[in-house]
Parts: structure tokens; sequence; C-alpha cells
């Protein structure tokens, strides 16, 4: 065959296999289209670990395809079969963690799934509620949810957590203490996390006294076991402009005071706890609580 002729022949079997592809590209982006799109309708916490992600109906569809990620890790998928079914659970959530989800329908063409469009993304966190007592609660219960200590009991772990501090004094070589405390169960692995990563930072903040859970009466989160302490003596609590529990708070002078921007401040309120600054005359430095009272 000459040059000319086997040039003509590949040019024609080249057009013809450029054909089938726009052909088959074409066909399947029609059926693709064909597919309606779907948009999240919102986002409820249904337990202590789970969200429920709910999405609006798209006629015809087989299924739908949920996707989800943690703040700015890969997309996990999970399959929801069946057109009438309008949500999605993801479990083994931490109240801390910020969540993308999106969700797109889908439907069996020829026994192959034809997916359609991806939905908006909507961004959401656990109801801090519902992820600690299991349903949703108002502002004036956190810190007297419970009954009585007993009641609270059974809903507290024990935990073991590391953090630095002072061999002796107030300078010098620092050591590791290890500490043991209750806290409410649901939030259990969130402290453990926090303290974890204060143990790891540059700082290695220094931390003589640290207190979770306690009995007792009236309103407090230690009581509910959401509430951490930390060196109450070095930071104090202020009601009304006086000083009434601890001595003084010292940041930048007393090594055990902790500054509002340092990093135990910063991490704890990455995992949602807030330091009692409640105004310019009641202040409770030594504490941490997870609903800010």
């Amino acid at each position: 065959m000459k040059t000319t002729e086997r040039n003509r022949c590949k040019h024609v079997w080249g057009i013809v296999a450029a054909t089938l592809l726009l052909t088959f590209g074409l066909v399947w982006n029609v059926q693709a289209a064909s597919v309606g799109k779907t948009e999240i309708r919102n986002v409820k916490t249904r337990a202590a670990d789970c969200q429920r992600v709910y999405w609006k109906k798209v006629s015809k569809a087989s299924g739908y395809q949920l996707a989800y990620k943690t703040g700015s890790g890969k997309y996990k998928y999970q399959n929801v079969k069946g057109g009438a079914s309008l949500h999605g659970d993801v479990k083994k959530r931490r109240p801390y963690e910020q969540y993308t989800y999106r969700v797109r329908a889908y439907q069996i063409i020829k026994k192959k799934k034809v997916y359609g469009d991806w939905s908006g993304e909507a961004l959401s966190y656990l109801d801090k509620s519902v992820a600690i007592y299991g349903k949703s609660v108002t502002y004036d219960r956190y810190g007297r949810f419970y009954k009585s200590s007993a009641a609270a009991k059974k809903h507290m772990k024990k935990i073991t957590v590391k953090t630095w501090d002072y061999a002796n004094g107030k300078k010098g070589r620092k050591i590791t203490r290890r500490w043991t405390l209750y806290v409410h169960k649901n939030i259990a692995d969130t402290v453990k996390q926090a303290f974890k990563e204060i143990y790891k930072g540059s700082e290695k903040f220094p931390i003589h006294y640290l207190g979770g859970w306690r009995q007792g009466t009236g309103r407090s989160e230690h009581y509910d076991g959401t509430a951490i302490d930390i060196n109450p003596d070095e930071n104090c609590q202020k009601l009304n402009g006086k000083v009434t529990v601890g001595k003084y708070w010292r940041p930048g002078r007393d090594p055990y005071s902790i500054p509002k921007d340092g990093e135990v401040a910063r991490i704890l309120g990455k995992y949602g706890f807030s330091q009692g600054l409640w105004g310019k005359n009641n202040l409770d430095y030594m504490h941490f609580s997870y609903f800010g009272t």
C-alpha cells in the first residue's frame, strides 16, 4: 500500500473513531442531563454523634449519592437506594468538627448508574446540646440538666490526659503529669484530643491543677460534666469586680496564668470551649465551658 493510501486509511479510521467517541459522549451526556439536580433542604442533629441530611426529590430517580467530608479532607460517599428516600444519616460525628455535605441523584439506565449534577454544598456542625444531652436544650438548662448528682454521674466518663508542669517552683525543668478526671461521656473524646494538642504544643503550658465534673447543686456546667478548670489560684474568678475564688490573674508574669491568646485558650476554643470572660466585672479565667456558662 502506498504511503498516501495508508495515510488516507488512517485518516478515515481516525474520523470513525472520533465519531464513535463523540456519539457515545453525547449519548452519555444526554443520559446524565436527563437525571435531575437535587438540592439539600437542611441538616439536623439526630443524636450525640449523628446528623441527618435532607434533600429535594428528583423525578424518576433510582436513588441518591450523599457525599461528606471533614474540614478540607477528601469526600466520602454513601448511596441511598430508592427515589422516595430523601434523607441520609452520617454517623460518628464529633461536635467540634465542621462537615461539608452535597448530594446528587442517579438513575439506573441499561444496568448502569447515571448520575445527575451535584447539589450545592451545605456546611454544618453538630447541634451542641443534642450532641451532649441527646436532645435540644434551652440555654437556661445548661449546667442543671440533671436532677441530681447521682443522675449526672451515670453520664460521666473517666479520662486520663497528660500535661506539662514544673518539676519544682515556677521555672526550670518541666515534667509530664497525668490527670484523671470525669467529664460527660459525649465530650470525653473531645477533651482528650484537646489536651493531647495542648501537651504537644510549643508552649508546653504548665498545669498544676485540672478539674472537670463535680457534684453539687445549683447551676454550673461542672455539674453536667461540660466544664474544665485550670490552675484556679493563678486564674481567679471575679464577681462584681471582686475576687471570689483563687488569688489573681497575671499572664506574662506568672507562668500558670492562662493568656487570652495563648495555646490553651486557642486549642480549647477550637474544640468548642470558651473561657469565662463574661464582662469587665464578671470573669472566670480558670473556667472553660462547652456552652459558655
